[in-house]
């Protein structure tokens, strides 16, 4: 069986990735060695520090942006005019719950759907190819997510708390218990959500924000 050496540094306790072996020999004023510490590579070019005030710390994080108040109501004026426009076309999406859809294809119904719902509206909704999907005339941004398993990580972690901002999404329905998981999930708050059937499977549309 092979094996692997995995080098721990001693001082900040973190992995050695580049697989550098630095050892530090702490010795006695006589001399003798009284203990010898494995060093990673950013503790070896910091040793000076090391030695004089302890770990190097990272660099503090810049606090996050806030983002500013939004000028538009998500429910009224987003969510309620796509339902309609969902329930137009759901049949389009007859049979295709079960070849389990990649989520790029959901999305990209959602945001074709979305604008034609919004057209003509003072929102001036706007399709962007980086980060969230939907820029509103007042700056607020809006991520779409789609999963045909309904997985709440993928909407939530990389949509909601990845980008900061809400999220409009369209995933399977016919596991009624996952809107009660997502409503306990301390991280964003469900704001509406509609079911629909589209002649066979049952779908779920909802919107949400970050808590």
């Amino acid at each position: 069986m092979a094996t692997a050496t995995i080098h721990i540094c001693d001082v900040c306790g973190k992995e050695d990735k580049m697989k550098m072996e630095y050892i530090l020999k702490v010795c006695k004023s006589s001399g003798e060695v009284a203990r010898e510490m494995d060093l990673c590579l950013s503790c070896c070019e910091n040793l000076e520090k090391v030695i004089s005030g302890g770990i190097p710390r990272p660099a503090a994080k810049a606090p996050a942006e806030k983002k500013s108040p939004r000028n538009i109501n998500l429910v009224k004026d987003v969510f309620r005019p796509l339902v309609k426009q969902v329930n137009v076309k759901k049949e389009e999406l007859k049979g295709r719950q079960r070849r389990r859809l990649h989520a790029f294809f959901l999305e990209s119904w959602l945001t074709e759907l979305l604008m034609d719902a919004l057209e003509g509206s003072p929102l001036k909704p706007q399709i962007c190819h980086k980060g969230p999907e939907i820029t509103f005339s007042d700056g607020s941004e809006l991520k779409l997510k789609g999963s045909s398993s309904f997985e709440l990580d993928w909407i939530i972690k990389e949509g909601a708390i990845k980008h900061n901002v809400p999220v409009l999404f369209l995933c399977n329905g016919s596991d009624k218990g996952k809107i009660g998981q997502l409503k306990a999930r301390p991280e964003v708050t469900l704001l509406a959500h509609e079911y629909f059937n589209d002649g066979e499977d049952d779908w779920i549309c909802g919107l949400m924000d970050v808590a």
